[in-house]
């Protein structure tokens, strides 16, 4: 029913008007007060409390002794990118490699595997589990399990390479292959994101597709010119959630690397941890917080205006 129809039967039926009820406002709210409450307190609450510390000097011991946070103005961001012996700057630049290392190429194996797994064949369901198995195992399990695979003297990567008599490495303790490494091992966990897009994969329009082939496409012109952007909703929305994870890799670094060699794997999660809690310098450590917060702000709205170039809706609205 269109819309002026179905303004014209409510004017000649005044009783499928439904009156308002304050009781019901009063029960949505009280429903949806306990996430509400929940955000107040355990999101909001502390980034602004946050965002006070970052412009104080404070440590987690003054409130044992009753110190109050000493007000520092800009001090501690003046000291983050100022500072020589700061490790922010190049703590920053190794996250965003690993970040965007770690999120383009698992999106491109994880749709690589969506396709091949979206075929029919023998055993396709055992190995969509099998693909999404790693993805649900403990970080510390997997973590030790990667720092055995990838060891310098009798890890399985180094003993095949052995075999091939090609040189052996320490990728571990390599500043040049440490962060490749763990980009590498993020592949690990893409299980999530390979069955989000066999889902998305399955909802590509069979009409389209065959539009291609009767115009003489191959599954290479349908691969572009059709799947790519049916599911290219599905790709923006991995491109941000896995940008947002790889920011906030921690587990590993404190089972495989604990911040080497060299500081390149001491990321921005690690660094701001040793900076509150080894440190106790709380109030820097909130500086870096909050910095970090917003830099990712930043390239999230980067990314989202973006995506009126290269995100396709079907109903043609974005």
């Amino acid at each position: 029913m269109g819309e002026t129809a179905l303004k014209k039967d409510l004017g000649r039926n005044p009783a499928r008007i439904k009156k308002y009820k304050p009781q019901e406002a009063i029960a949505g709210y009280l429903f949806t007060l306990p996430a509400i409450a929940g955000f107040l307190i355990f999101v909001l609450g502390p980034m602004l409390y946050c965002l006070y510390l970052s412009f104080t000097r404070y440590a987690i011991v003054d409130a044992a002794t009753g110190t109050p946070p000493a007000w520092v103005g800009l001090g501690n961001y003046i000291e983050m990118f100022t500072n020589p012996i700061s490790l922010f700057p190049k703590s920053l630049g190794s996250t965003f490699y690993y970040a965007f290392g770690s999120m383009i190429l698992s999106i491109l194996f994880s749709l690589w595997v969506a396709v091949l797994l979206n075929r029919k064949f023998l055993g396709r369901n055992s190995l969509r589990a099998a693909f999404f198995m790693p993805s649900v195992m403990p970080i510390v399990a997997t973590s030790v399990v990667w720092t055995w695979l990838l060891q310098p003297q009798f890890g399985l990567l180094n003993y095949l390479l052995r075999l091939l008599h090609l040189p052996q490495r320490n990728f571990l303790g390599d500043e040049a292959l440490v962060i490749p490494a763990l980009v590498i091992m993020s592949l690990w966990f893409c299980g999530g994101t390979i069955v989000v897009f066999l889902a998305s994969l399955q909802d590509v329009p069979v009409e389209l597709r065959e539009a291609v082939a009767i115009d003489g496409g191959n599954k290479w012109h349908e691969f572009i010119h059709v799947t790519l952007p049916c599911i290219s909703p599905v790709i923006f929305f991995q491109f941000i959630i896995g940008l947002v994870g790889a920011v906030q890799i921690f587990t590993q670094v404190v089972v495989m690397t604990n911040g080497g060699p060299n500081n390149v794997t001491r990321f921005l999660n690690f660094l701001i941890f040793e900076d509150a809690f080894r440190h106790f310098r709380m109030g820097y450590a909130s500086a870096e917080a909050f910095t970090a917060f917003v830099i990712v702000l930043i390239l999230t709205a980067l990314i989202f205006k973006s995506s009126n170039f290269w995100v396709h809706y079907q109903g043609g609205d974005k």
